[in-house]
């Protein structure tokens, strides 16, 4: 069932951002927000998460870009006519698969 989550190929750039996301490790969810960011001119337009958890702590994922590094090359292109959205794909688990013989 690998095949319905993203190919990972290379490290996270800046790196520090794995250490980041690895501190959810073992936590348990209590709630998830999920939708489209509020707008700003110098940003694109983008969707977020929020994961609550119960120990108090929330981990907020967001899309990033080079949108604005466009922007001031092209002066007719602004960063919010840019459109990003997460893609969010749920794989079963493989020991459950494989109780089933897939």
């Amino acid at each position: 069932m690998s095949h319905l989550l993203p190919k990972i190929i290379g490290k996270p750039m800046p790196e520090f951002k794995f250490e980041e996301l690895k501190m959810v490790e073992g936590k348990t969810i209590r709630a998830i927000e999920y939708g489209v960011e509020e707008s700003h001119l110098e940003l694109h337009e983008r969707e977020g998460i929020i994961i609550h958890f119960t120990d108090g702590s929330s981990l907020g994922i967001s899309v990033g870009s080079n949108a604005q590094n466009i922007a001031s090359q092209y002066p007719e292109f602004s960063p919010s006519d840019m459109h990003t959205d997460l893609m969010v794909f749920w794989a079963p688990s493989i020991s459950a698969n494989e109780q089933n013989g897939e």
